[in-house]
């Protein structure tokens, strides 16, 4: 059987395929249609070969291990601060690991399915965004199922707070490659490009930061368990803004 793939499965296809490439690929599994079945077998051996292509051309390794770095942080300080004794139960760590290397792949993914090409600072918060909602839809999942690996409700939401909060501040001060030049191997769209970077207002930048590190001293403050080390943090931390909010303005 030979002519044209139906057109509501060729545009379902179409909306798994990586944007980048989309056309390209369509294209070609047009041209090799022979039935609807021999269709979706030729697509579903595609696509995780072009996803897998698009995640390496866009994903920092490095950047990415700081994210997941900052995400379990956020999630273990958030089961210091809300409930210590989750920690003594059995496999705890593990059951904090796995919202966290959810949010990771819903980040990845939404990465590989951005169009190039420039984007805005809140632009780039959708990956973050996207993959805390998958690690909460995770964790519902897995409290309806019973399986015993799902993480208590609060240090959930407080861990998913922090770690947007984190991570949103590692995409702000290191970009995704996508929004950056590539070089001669990189995509011939970017070759294109002008060399400028991309430009984030100060005051983003300067909140960010603070917000950052306000993050890290509360794990920190609260991993001591001492209210008076808190307190110190706090207080320094507060400190230590207005000086350097001082030093800038005069």
């Amino acid at each position: 059987m030979t002519g044209q793939p139906p057109a509501t499965l060729e545009w379902l296809i179409g909306l798994l395929i990586p944007p980048s490439c989309r056309e390209e690929i369509v294209g070609d599994l047009h041209e090799r249609y022979r039935s609807p079945g021999r269709y979706v077998a030729d697509a579903c051996s595609v696509i995780p070969l072009v996803v897998a292509s698009r995640v390496r051309r866009t994903v920092d390794p490095q950047i990415l291990l700081l994210e997941a770095f900052a995400l379990y942080l956020a999630f273990l300080g958030a089961a210091l601060l809300q409930d210590r004794t989750f920690l003594l139960e059995e496999n705890a760590l593990l059951r904090l690991a796995l919202p966290c290397a959810v949010a990771i792949l819903g980040s990845v993914l939404e990465m590989a399915y951005t169009r190039p090409g420039r984007q805005s600072p809140l632009q780039s918060l959708r990956g973050p965004i996207l993959g805390i909602s998958a690690a909460f839809l995770f964790e519902m999942t897995q409290r309806q199922s019973q399986g015993g690996l799902a993480v208590p409700l609060w240090i959930l939401l407080t861990g998913g707070a922090m770690g947007l909060l984190l991570v949103s501040g590692i995409r702000f001060l290191f970009p995704p490659i996508l929004n950056r030049l590539q070089g001669a191997a990189g995509p011939a769209f970017w070759l294109k490009q002008p060399g400028e970077p991309i430009a984030i207002p100060p005051g983003v930048i300067a909140v960010v930061r603070y917000l950052a590190a306000f993050s890290a001293f509360a794990v920190i403050g609260v991993w001591s368990g001492s209210p008076t080390v808190v307190k110190l943090l706090a207080g320094g931390l507060a400190l230590g803004i207005v000086v350097h909010e001082l030093n800038r303005r005069i």
